[in-house]
């Protein structure tokens, strides 16, 4: 065997062992480990791999030293996904696989679903007439011709089509895709075919009218064909015909040639289904629990003449239902009467009449739908019954953190055996317990102290806590030391004491000893941030966030008391900082003066900003310089958003992911009919204010309004509010007056202390 053969069987070989293991770094496939390998010179090597790569055996990446992995390998293990031959220093191989392994047909065709196109439904011989897209070259230029009448679903079956290229690697993300009117590029398309090579486009869906004729088709595919002709990646040009009538020239132009049937047409079971899957959509879309009885979809179908319609009446008739229900009536009922009171009934029309399905169906956000067989209690009965009432079920580490958080109450120690037992916790925790914070730690110094001393309320909330689940070796020995040093100062512990001591180490063990990446957060704003650090904290179950008020009397030399309390928190890693504008430079002059700690400093902005800090730590804790460029580029697409005004907009408002991602923080409080009552409210107050309303003052208001609803709603009565009063006295009868007029939220009761919260938010 000749070197070269040698050498190429090595990447080879090398190449598949790599997929095996999911390495696609490929380390072991360049020229100096192959030359050690083959006990070769490496000059030769490297000139060998490179004439393999001109001859086009290799795919070669560029970098020191670069790497080249097998081809013929390569497109084996993954047939679907185009990666070109050369990648460079900066690329990921990863980025080009989008799925483990090559699917069958069968498989292939199972996944893909459309409601019509199982066996004898109406779209089954369209969809797999088109399942061949999937499996042609991808250096041919592909046409698809897809007729039907306007709202037959034409759009919605090239958005499916273009998602499954996406899974199978074939398109890498959805700007690959563009929807063009071919009245606009008919008399320019040769700019038009220009640009969508150079915005890098796959999928062109071009929008015919009835009068366009197959010549003008044939002339588009061949100025693509011409344009395209040497390369190895052609697009797939899809024409979207509104006609009904046949027309035997198209189904010439393409064997991709299919017609959709209208949606009149249509079996009734599929129009059912298509109804119930946009109803489920709005019940998703609004988390609001909808009712629908069968003569509702007999006539909201009877109404619709084509599938377009049939969605934007059901999106209209539920947002308006949504909008006008009333606090006792949570759920949205849809019956025949609903219809006519928000749409125009066509009365001389024949009404479709269903009867193989149920009465009514339940359709809940996010489960599966429920029939029964008819209604039989009023509606409004039958909503209230149905009402699910939202409680908070926290688990034993998220009670714990709740009552660290809110143990500030010093106990004091008079005799000598006290202060010895308390200096002793100390030392020990200092050397065996990850605690870095040095409040909380004395918060659980003072909890234990009061249990070996008989000093704690037997009521409180601790002495419910459910016991830990696990308790390792670290907890074991400093119970064991607690209760060793006790007996040897003749202290006696009982059995219950050592149980209630043993739950107290374990559940601040979970709490702290994960922490490899803290937050702190220095504002002025200290209600805020002390509220961020309570619903972040108790909803990751640990206590990665810090807060430090920059405005506390006591403490003096503000920027060295920082500096220190930042390296106390230090755990190796690094410490991620946000902190207010005004001593963002100052801040970070002096710790690069005063300490060693790694940090990252960050403009304390908005709550989307925390979560996302968050997130970041949590895909990768290596480190802080790590996470430093995603936090850059997180930081400034963040930035961007508070800077608008886009969420006076309703719809912004309801699908913006920060505002949907409080629904798991706060799941005492309907999010979506909160939200909008607490919009109004801001609103209002802004307008009283002559403030502008943007979209940081938007999130925020919300996030920090949820929290006070929540923290009400499970009882928690914060420590921070208790001392807090409003400073401003006209802001405080401006925002309770704007307040009082919502009847659900002015049941919450706002302390003054809570509305200073509101005026920090509002003018910091």
């Amino acid at each position: 065997m000749s070197i070269k053969s040698e050498i190429l069987e090595y990447i080879t070989i090398s190449t598949k062992k790599n997929l095996q293991k999911k390495n696609y770094g490929f380390e072991n496939c360049t020229a100096p480990i192959i030359a050690k390998s083959l006990y070769q010179d490496r000059t030769n090597v490297s000139r060998i791999l490179n004439e393999l790569f001109r001859e086009g055996k290799l795919i070669k990446k560029i970098g020191k030293p670069t790497i080249f992995i097998s081809k013929e390998t390569i497109h084996r293990e993954f047939p679907f996904i185009n990666i070109p031959d050369t990648l460079s220093k900066d690329s990921s191989f990863e980025k080009y696989i989008f799925y483990t392994h090559a699917e069958s047909k069968s498989s292939f065709a199972q996944a893909f679903h459309i409601i019509g196109s199982s066996q004898d439904g109406s779209l089954f011989n369209a969809i797999n007439r088109l399942m061949p897209i999937f499996f042609l070259p991808q250096n041919i230029l592909k046409s698809i011709i897809i007729k039907g009448e306007n709202g037959s679903g034409k759009k919605y079956i090239v958005q499916e089509l273009f998602n499954r290229f996406i899974e199978l690697g074939l398109a890498t993300d959805s700007g690959q895709l563009i929807y063009v009117d071919y009245r606009k590029i008919s008399n320019n398309l040769s700019s038009f075919i220009n640009s969508v090579k150079q915005e890098d486009k796959i999928f062109i869906a071009i929008q015919l009218s009835d009068t366009n004729t197959a010549v003008e088709i044939k002339n588009v595919l061949r100025s693509f064909e011409i344009d395209f002709f040497s390369n190895n990646l052609q697009p797939i040009v899809c024409f979207l015909y509104p006609s009904a009538d046949s027309n035997s020239e198209l189904s010439q132009i393409t064997p991709l040639y299919v017609e959709i049937p209208s949606f009149k047409s249509r079996p009734s079971i599929e129009k059912i289904d298509l109804s119930i899957s946009f109803i489920k959509h709005e019940a998703e879309r609004l988390q609001k629990t909808i009712k629908i009885t069968k003569d509702f979809l007999e006539t909201i179908i009877t109404n619709s003449n084509n599938i377009s319609l049939l969605q934007q009446n059901i999106s209209y008739i539920v947002s308006r239902k949504f909008f006008e229900s009333e606090q006792s009536k949570p759920d949205i009922l849809l019956n025949k009467n609903t219809i006519s009171e928000y749409i125009d009934i066509q009365e001389n029309q024949r009404t479709l009449h269903i009867d193989d399905i149920n009465d009514s169906f339940i359709i809940e956000p996010n489960k599966n739908i429920t029939a029964t067989t008819s209604i039989t209690t009023p509606p409004e009965a039958a909503t209230s019954q149905s009402q699910e009432i939202k409680t908070w079920n926290p688990s034993a580490i998220q009670q714990f953190a709740f009552y660290l958080e809110n143990s500030t109450k010093e106990i004091s120690y008079s005799n000598l055996e006290e202060g010895k037992m308390y200096n002793l916790l100390s030392k020990t925790f200092e050397k065996k317990f990850p605690i870095c914070d040095i409040v909380s730690k004395n918060r659980i110094i003072n909890i234990i102290l009061s249990i070996i001393f008989n000093k704690s309320n037997q009521n409180s909330l601790f002495f419910s806590l459910p016991s830990s689940d696990s308790i390792n070796s670290n907890v074991i020995n400093i119970a064991n030391s607690i209760e060793e040093r006790a007996s040897r100062m003749n202290i006696k512990i009982d059995s219950s004491q050592i149980f209630k001591i043993r739950n107290i180490l374990s559940h601040s063990f979970s709490l702290f000893s994960n922490i490899q990446i803290p937050i702190l957060l220095v504002s002025r704003n200290f209600l805020a941030s002390e509220l961020l650090k309570i619903i972040y904290n108790n909803h990751n179950k640990s206590n990665c966030i810090y807060t430090y008020n920059t405005f506390d009397s006591n403490k003096r030399n503000s920027l060295d008391s920082i500096t220190r309390y930042i390296q106390s928190i230090d755990k190796g890693k690094g410490v991620l900082l946000i902190v207010d504008s005004s001593i963002r430079a100052e801040l970070s002059n002096s710790l690069f003066m005063n300490t060693k700690t790694t940090t990252y400093i960050l403009g304390f902005s908005s709550f989307p900003l925390v979560s996302e800090c968050l997130l970041e730590i949590q895909k990768s804790s290596v480190n802080l310089l790590a996470i430093t460029p995603g936090l850059v580029i997180k930081n400034s697409s963040i930035d961007k958003l508070t800077k608008g005004h886009d969420l006076n907009e309703y719809g912004n408002r309801a699908t913006n992911e920060y505002l949907l991602s409080l629904n798991s923080y706060f799941n005492t409080l309907n999010i979506f009919e909160i939200h909008e009552r607490l919009y109004k409210i801001e609103k209002n107050i802004c307008e009283s204010l002559e403030l502008d309303l943007n979209n940081k003052l938007i999130l925020n208001f919300i996030f920090f309004m949820d929290t006070v609803l929540f923290l009400k709603d499970i009882n928690y009565d914060s420590n921070i509010f208790n001392q807090q009063k409003c400073t401003n006295e006209h802001f405080e009868n401006i925002v309770q007056k704007h307040i009082n007029k919502d009847e659900k939220i002015k049941k919450y009761s706002f302390s003054s202390g809570e509305i200073e919260l509101l005026r920090q938010i509002l003018y910091y």
